[in-house]
């Protein structure tokens, strides 16, 4: 009996921490008789509350963005002025049957595209930049490059280079294939 007497011990101890309550040997023993302690688990606090901050208002337009409107409202009058003079100038500059125009439209034909940025010759007339800064510096200097340039201007920078007897010695070969050498 003494063998069968720590199996059904155990066996108790079992089917107690299996039904939920503690054996006798750990179950919690009070300090003294009739004084017991309650188990209390604080509580967490509660949590802090999320607040999404708004996007903060757009900046004002500040004095230096002023300025440089300012600026490029100056810039583009400017470029406004100098293309009417070049129309004027352009007008003035043509015979009355277009020939000088029609020379250089002949000239280009045989050129590159009035957009070919391919250096070192750039736009329709296949200017260099050296021919750009003497004979259209202004527009060098405001739009880059003749392939940035407008087509008319394009033209009338070559007739201001043939005008101020340059002739058409820039473009040997097409002048000479249109007929002007």
């Amino acid at each position: 009996m003494s063998l069968r007497t720590p199996t059904l011990v155990l066996t108790l101890a079992l089917s107690a921490s299996v039904a939920g309550a503690a054996p006798a040997s750990q179950a919690p023993q009070p300090d003294a008789p009739g004084d017991t302690q309650a188990l209390t688990i604080p509580e967490a606090p509660p949590p802090a509350p999320m607040t999404i901050p708004e996007a903060p208002p757009p900046a004002p337009i500040t004095i230096p963005t002023t300025r440089r409107l300012a600026v490029l409202g100056q810039t583009v009058r400017r470029q406004a002025r100098i293309i009417r003079k070049l129309r004027r100038s352009l007008r003035a500059s043509v015979d009355t049957t277009g020939g000088l125009a029609r020379a250089f439209l002949c000239i280009h034909s045989f050129e590159g595209s009035w957009t070919d940025p391919g250096g070192p010759y750039w736009g329709g007339l296949q200017f260099d930049l050296g021919f750009m800064s003497t004979y259209g510096g202004p527009f060098l200097r405001a739009w880059g490059t003749a392939d940035h340039w407008p087509a008319f201007v394009q033209v009338a920078v070559a007739e201001n280079a043939y005008l101020s007897g340059r002739g058409f010695v820039a473009w040997p070969t097409t002048a000479r294939l249109c007929g002007l050498l």
